[in-house]
């Protein structure tokens, strides 16, 4: 009895066991990483190129239309032109009598302080020693004469007189020291420093200041003195006699002498810029009488449209001159700009005397004054142009509307134009007006606001730079995840042969790189598919598991979604894309998918358990292909195209 129900048990028990196959019907989800290639395909007619010129074009025209319409209006005005002419003279009265308020006086004292400052701030470092040597070192007496010479000049710098000052006026002379340095001759040679005018005129300082500079840079005398005899120079009041040789004051620790440092540099071009502006000064005073005169006159000349307009260039000279001289300071090194503003500190304290010169004071004078009467000098200049080519204003407008007309009708022609712009600039007739000047010209500012936010609107597309495109194709390389979830069933006695039926999710990222224009786009695809299956190896039994081995192919229906920043680019601006515009450029991010889906998978049933389902595992490689592209831009002939090419695919399965 017992051995009859031992050998049922073995027969029901090798009766379920061929049950079980490595591959079962039931659930399964997969999940792995995928690889591949990503497509940007653009064609481009050029049609919308040649409307955004046209469409600028057109604009400028409008814009010069209604600048000639103005600068004819303000050439004619009589009262404007009164106006600029009292304003010219009240500037040029300021720059030659005042000295705090003028522009023109502060940026030349704003010079001559840099100027002295270097000295001021190198005076102590260079030296001076008992005996005269041409290689870079100077003699304590010569250093004392050059500290004499200083100064003289900053006493006159902090008295200095208006531009108008005039050195005949208040002529004085100054002895200052009879100097003795010896050479290596041993012989004695003099140093006399004597200033024969005033120094209180800014053109006599500034002069002296600028052969101050020279000296400290370069030496007194020179070196190219014939048969090595004795050469006499004058310079900055110096009466130098030297031997034929040229000694030159080198700063220790620096590779250079005076003349290579930073302030020195800027100092010479910022007293070069003063001379111009003093120069400038007396010229616009010389001239500033007679066109007051004949302003006042009830028709006026060709020679006062010329006055007018050299006098107002020659001021705004003087105004781009002071804004030069402030920046060239500002040029200086700013660590020699600390010292050139610095007190008490060390080489800042000149033996016979102590100063402050604060030129950043001066500086900061200069800017306030020089924008003040800057907007002034600006704005006579524009009218003092306006009425000097009053006439060939005349000309131009006629010319430049007539062009406008035709970029009008142009324009009204091309396919992709969808503003209404034939009337945008037209004209009216004003019978109260002169013959032949009774036209006047118009624009339709509603149009030409239509227009100008046409091309906001396009100023952002990048096709809007790039001519005609016939076809190119772009790639990158695309990397993701992919999530399946589905049912696996298979048929016949051998469960060789079965389907699946998921649902499906893929997220891959890609970078393109095209001269068109970089693309990063995360690549999103989701949907359903059913794949057919076949084991080549079947139910294989191994130790612990069952086997199968084989392939899948099938097709997948889903939806791909590209999302990336070039959308915001191709959409312009809102208003150029909203529904009620001439415009609406196509965008679509997603768009329906066919896939197919194809590869190789392997399978493993757990037999360990007597259950009627086995727990699976296992690995499929494949590749998916999809092959619609994804229609991302059409704009004027412009399109945008992307494609995911294919992604190769490695999963793990597992499955109940």
């Amino acid at each position: 009895m017992i051995k009859i129900k031992k050998t049922s048990m073995a027969l029901a028990l090798s009766l379920f066991l061929s049950g079980l196959h490595a591959e079962d019907n039931g659930f399964f989800v997969s999940v792995g990483y995928q690889i591949g290639q990503a497509s940007q395909m653009v064609k481009n007619t050029g049609e919308l190129q040649k409307l955004n010129d046209s469409y600028k074009d057109l604009q400028n025209s409008l814009l010069q239309l209604q600048e000639l319409k103005r600068a004819i209006s303000d050439g004619s005005n009589q009262g404007k032109i009164q106006g600029a002419v009292t304003t010219i003279n009240a500037i040029a009265s300021n720059n030659y009598t005042q000295k705090d308020s003028s522009p023109a006086w502060q940026a030349v004292n704003a010079a001559i302080q840099t100027a002295l400052g270097t000295w001021h701030t190198y005076s102590e470092r260079v030296g001076g020693g008992n005996k005269a040597e041409y290689t870079g070192s100077i003699t304590s007496d010569f250093k004392h004469a050059l500290d004499e010479i200083y100064k003289k000049l900053l006493e006159a710098q902090q008295k200095m007189g208006a531009l108008n000052t005039n050195a005949t006026n208040h002529s004085s002379s100054h002895a200052v020291a009879i100097v003795k340095m010896a050479a290596e001759t041993k012989t004695e040679e003099q140093h006399q420093t004597q200033f024969t005018e005033n120094l209180e005129d800014p053109k006599v300082l500034l002069k002296e200041t600028k052969l101050f500079l020279e000296v400290i840079a370069k030496g007194c005398g020179s070196n190219n003195s014939t048969s090595g005899g004795l050469k006499v120079a004058s310079v900055a009041g110096i009466s130098c006699t030297y031997g034929g040789r040229n000694p030159w004051i080198q700063i220790p620790g620096s590779p250079g002498g005076m003349g290579d440092i930073s302030s020195y540099k800027q100092a010479m071009k910022m007293l070069t810029a003063a001379q111009q502006i003093i120069d400038e000064v007396n010229i616009v005073q010389d001239k500033v009488h007679s066109l007051q005169s004949q302003s006042t006159q009830s028709t006026k000349g060709e020679q006062f449209n010329q006055n007018f307009h050299a006098i107002a260039s020659t001021q705004q000279q003087i105004t781009d001159l002071a804004n030069q001289i402030s920046n060239d300071y500002n040029s200086i090194d700013i660590t020699q700009r600390n010292f050139l503003n610095a007190c008490g500190d060390r080489g800042n304290n000149i033996q016979t005397f102590y100063s402050c010169i604060h030129i950043q004071k001066s500086i900061d004078a200069l800017k306030y004054y020089n924008a003040y009467y800057g907007n002034q000098t600006t704005q006579n200049l524009q009218l003092a142009n306006d009425v000097y080519y009053l006439n060939q204003n005349k000309e131009n407008i006629k010319n430049t509307y007539a062009q406008a007309q035709q970029l009008q009708e142009a324009i009204m022609t091309m396919p992709g134009n969808k503003l209404a712009l034939s009337n945008t600039a037209y004209t009216t007739q004003d019978p109260n007006a002169p013959m032949g000047n009774q036209a006047v010209y118009r624009t339709n500012l509603v149009q030409q606001s239509n227009l100008t936010n046409a091309l906001a609107a396009m100023s952002a597309n990048p096709f809007r730079n790039i001519g005609v495109i016939k076809s190119q194709g772009n790639s990158g390389v695309m990397n993701g995840i992919g999530v399946q979830l589905g049912y696996k069933q298979f048929f016949g006695a051998t469960k060789r042969m079965g389907a699946r039926y998921y649902g499906f999710f893929d997220y891959n990222h890609t970078y393109i790189k095209s001269d068109f224009f970089n693309s990063a786009s995360n690549v999103l695809t989701y949907g359903v598919g059913s794949d057919f299956l076949y084991n080549f190896i079947n139910d294989k039994e191994m130790k612990k598991n069952r086997l199968s081995f084989g392939g899948f192919a099938g097709i997948a229906l889903a939806g791909t979604s590209w999302l990336n920043s070039d959308k915001a680019v191709l959409l312009n601006t809102p208003e150029f894309n909203a529904s009620n515009t001439p415009y609406k450029a196509s965008v679509s991010a997603s768009n329906f998918q066919f896939l197919f889906n194809f590869g190789l998978r392997m399978n493993l049933a757990d037999n360990s358990k007597k259950n009627e389902h086995a727990i699976q595992h296992g690995i499929e490689l494949g590749i998916k292909i999809p092959t619609i592209n994804t229609s991302y831009y059409s704009f004027l002939g412009a399109k945008l195209e992307y494609r995911r090419l294919y992604s190769v695919y490695l999963n793990y399965v597992f499955a109940y």
